[in-house]
């Protein structure tokens, strides 16, 4: 999660995943540690925040084969919005500085 995202939504120690199958939305929403569903989150010192969905996304039976961007993330009610009907493929990561879209030239 990029650093404007991560403050938007309170820099939160957890977050609990909620997930709308009928609509392939994913909500991030914060919680606190001591809740049995929350997932840990990972401030990292760049100011980026990491954290496991592995069990979620198989959970839910939610295939990602690659590194995604979402075209319309935003923040609702300290809730992440992120639609899975909305996304577009990563090249690259963060931490070399070569991260693009697909859609961008190479």
């Amino acid at each position: 999660m990029n650093p404007r995202t991560f403050q938007a939504i309170g820099r939160p120690e957890s977050v609990i995943l909620l997930f709308d199958p009928g609509r392939r939305v994913i909500g991030i929403k914060p919680t606190f540690p001591d809740d049995p569903e929350s997932v840990r989150v990972m401030a990292m010192k760049d100011g980026y925040a990491e954290f496991i969905l592995t069990e979620f996304l198989n959970t839910y039976n939610i295939p990602l084969p690659s590194s995604i961007r979402f075209l319309d993330a935003h923040v609702q009610n300290e809730t992440l919005i992120l639609d899975l009907n909305r996304t577009t493929p990563v090249k690259g990561s963060r931490k070399n500085g070569r991260t693009q879209t697909e859609s961008q030239p190479g």
